[in-house]
């Protein structure tokens, strides 16, 4: 899965610990740290233009004892047994300022990009007693490196709500529109390892342009609501003269009681908020998939 979002010019590379202890863990939440930290180490790497330059990624996990040395050197953290899991890349690291404000929502250092990817990625590891730290310099790259605490507890070998929700899917088609490419990227990694087929769109327009062409037959189109020229009501303002009962979702980062409060969306639209999970994408789609 991970290869996909990357380039052909970078390299990705797995240095896995063995027997490692059990940790408390949502998979679908595990999948989003991942998918954006790779997704942040690969943005890295495209801005180096060295050319012949050997651009790399490197997952890594392994099994830690946290000391009173190291919580006092790495605010916090806890004392105890984790798990860690790193990131790292050789791109082009990071200034003081920019560590400082990555973790805050919609900062970002991208010219283009909602900043949500790692301030999501805090959230889930703060959300899980876990911790995350940045080492990084400018030219010499970064390491996302994070710590999970250790569960002693027995462990539950019940499906989730994202495993039971799999097997819903029933081949059905997706048109994805999103202007943002990390965004879209895991969107569509994410629908894709739910069953779904995708189409992907930049931006309405070329949404149009694929319906209009009889290429794109789709059974949803899940759309951001802000983007540029066209906005997603606009899209679906659009779609529906040709397709009336065309069945739609609206993303958006900007929260219900502002986008009803603007008018962007009329209440009871089916909406949901970024950043979101994987369990909460999969629950709403099959929500509006199984409407009669």
């Amino acid at each position: 899965m991970l290869r996909r979002l990357i380039w052909e010019d970078i390299s990705i590379k797995t240095i896995l610990a063995e027997d490692l202890p059990n940790i408390k863990a949502d998979k679908s939440q595990i999948d989003q740290i991942l998918i954006n930290l790779v997704l942040n180490a690969r943005d890295a790497l495209g801005a180096v233009l060295e050319p012949n330059f050997k651009k790399k990624i490197i997952i890594e996990t392994g099994n830690v004892i946290l000391d009173n040395e190291d919580v006092s050197s790495h605010s916090g953290g806890k004392k105890g047994q984790h798990v860690f899991f790193a990131v790292s890349d050789n791109g082009i690291g990071m200034t003081k300022e920019t560590k400082r404000q990555i973790f805050e929502p919609f900062f970002t250092a991208k010219e283009k990009g909602t900043g949500l990817g790692l301030s999501m990625v805090y959230g889930i590891v703060k959300q899980n007693n876990g911790s995350i730290y940045v080492y990084t310099e400018p030219d010499e790259g970064t390491m996302f490196k994070i710590y999970w605490p250790v569960c002693n507890e027995e462990v539950s070998l019940e499906k989730n709500i994202h495993e039971e929700t799999v097997k819903l899917s029933s081949n059905e088609t997706i048109l994805l529109v999103e202007d943002d490419e990390n965004v879209r990227n895991f969107a569509s990694v994410t629908l894709e390892s739910l069953g779904y087929k995708v189409y992907q769109a930049s931006n309405g327009r070329i949404a149009l342009d694929l319906i209009h062409s009889g290429e794109c037959k789709f059974d949803l189109i899940l759309t951001d609501l802000i983007m540029p020229e066209m906005n997603g009501k606009e899209l679906v303002e659009q779609v529906k003269k040709i397709l009336p009962e065309s069945k739609v979702i609206y993303v958006s980062g900007y929260t219900d009681n502002h986008i009803v409060h603007n008018g962007l969306l009329e209440e009871g639209v089916k909406f949901l908020h970024k950043p979101y999970s994987v369990d909460s994408l999969a629950k709403i789609i099959r929500q509006v998939l199984d409407q009669k």
